[in-house]
């Protein structure tokens, strides 16, 4: 009897242990969510071009480009503006900028008069930007001459 009794205690708190867990058990979500606003960020070491004039009696400025690169997370656009003149003898010519802009499956241009370049959302843009200033015919002054050209990327 002591031997049944045993038995039937053994299995009664295996039973209870096994079943127990399981019998209080709960689960429970957590959700996350949120939103990624469409950004891009320009190279943080852009190379400035310079500006020089093709001789003594030269009436524009032009000189070798510049070079940045430019990344975006979603699908944007990329404009140039017409250079803006910092530092020197005033220029009353015509000022232009262009830009050409590579990468993996991107190769465009643009002037600061043309149609905007779609950036390829990922995709590290690199862009050259060159820039001339005339001077409507007159030679260019002895100076030292300064143009800052504004890209805008826009989501």
């Amino acid at each position: 009897m002591i031997r049944r009794f045993l038995l039937a205690s053994a299995l009664l708190i295996t039973g209870t242990i096994v079943a127990a867990p399981s019998a209080f058990a709960v689960d429970g979500d957590v959700t996350f969510s949120g939103i990624v606003s469409g950004t891009c960020v320009f190279g943080s070491t852009p190379v400035a071009g310079s500006i020089t004039t093709s001789g003594a009696n030269a009436t524009s400025l032009s000189g070798t480009s510049a070079t940045t690169d430019v990344t975006c997370n979603s699908p944007a656009s990329l404009s140039v503006a017409a250079p803006v003149q910092d530092l020197g003898s005033i220029l009353t010519g015509t000022k232009t900028s262009s830009v050409a802009a590579s990468g993996t499956t991107l190769s465009a241009n643009t002037t600061d008069t043309g149609t905007a370049i779609t950036l390829v959302t990922g995709e590290k843009a690199n862009l050259t930007v060159a820039m001339t200033a005339g001077n409507s015919g007159n030679i260019i002054p002895a100076d030292t001459y300064a143009y800052t050209v504004t890209l805008t990327a826009t989501p």
